[in-house]
């Protein structure tokens, strides 16, 4: 089944984990990792295995030094 899902309450949380993971991105590229941080750990705190925001987390670290 596809990913879209019209009349489920999942919608509004999906879409509020998608911006916290695209705010995350922002900040990461304006070089401001204390709040990408921030907001990499608000995803994995509602969704633990979403990749984007395991992976980029995991490298900010190198980033940041």
């Amino acid at each position: 089944m596809p990913d879209f899902l019209v009349f489920d309450e999942g919608l509004s949380r999906r879409n509020r984990l998608h911006c916290q993971f695209m705010m995350a991105l922002g900040y990461l590229g304006l070089d401001e990792p204390d709040a990408a941080w921030e907001h990499f750990d608000a995803v994995l705190s509602t969704s633990a295995y979403h990749l984007g925001a395991v992976l980029h987390r995991a490298l900010l670290p190198a980033v940041v030094d």
